[in-house]
């Protein structure tokens, strides 16, 4: 079945969204999406195989993200249980509140003309119940992208102010002429905010925040 078909589709997408939790059924969608490209029918049988074949090379081959992935759910998890939102101090210092809690539902009724028209929408509680699952699950994105934002925030920093330069989600403008520049800008950068180690100072802050000791961080690997 696999003879002759770009396998490299099959694990790409899976392979990028790891660390952003990527669950079972969103992985089940993607290989399913990568079949579907070939109009072959397969069974559910079939696709979960290959749904799992592929987790099990993600996990063999990114092992330290994966490892960093659990540590961090599974201190979610914890912190969660506790009735608490997971709060962060970013090496720049961004604040992040990881918070998921059950909204309350109100319904608005409107009448117009004789006629009597009903609206809903969800809201925000900051006190409301903590949806565990979902809590947990956005963890890992969460503390990804606000890494995200520390690094182009340490990188406007430190770039030219004489340089025209424009920012888009995670997307920079900039004119051709300054590529160089920012090639080193954006490394220099990276290297700025992960030089120390962030696992540690993330599990110091929380035990020091709710009076608890965690469980110990995943071992540390090499840049090789």
């Amino acid at each position: 079945f696999l003879k002759g078909k770009k396998v490299r589709n099959l694990v790409k997408k899976p392979l990028m969204t790891t660390v952003y939790s990527l669950s079972r059924y969103g992985l089940q969608q993607s290989v399913e999406g990568w079949v579907r490209e070939f109009g072959i029918s397969v069974t559910l049988e079939q696709t979960q195989y290959l749904g799992g074949r592929a987790k099990e090379a993600i996990d063999s081959t990114v092992k330290g993200a994966t490892k960093a992935m659990n540590w961090i759910k599974e201190v979610t998890a914890i912190i969660t249980d506790r009735k608490m939102d997971v709060e962060l101090l970013m090496p720049n210092g961004f604040y992040l509140v990881s918070s998921y809690r059950q909204p309350k539902s109100l319904q608005i009724r409107t009448k117009v003309l004789g006629d009597v028209y009903y609206t809903r929408f969800m809201e925000r509680k900051e006190k409301g119940r903590i949806i565990r699952k979902k809590s947990i699950n956005a963890s890992v994105p969460n503390i990804v992208h606000a890494l995200d934002a520390s690094i182009l925030f340490d990188f406007l920093e430190h770039y030219p102010a004489s340089k025209p330069i424009s920012t888009v989600h995670d997307s920079i403008q900039f004119r051709g002429a300054d590529a160089d520049i920012v090639y080193e800008g954006i490394r220099d950068s990276f290297v700025n905010i992960f030089a120390p180690n962030l696992l540690l100072d993330f599990k110091e802050q929380l035990e020091k925040q709710h009076g608890i000791t965690l469980p110990d961080l995943p071992d540390l690997g090499t840049i090789d």
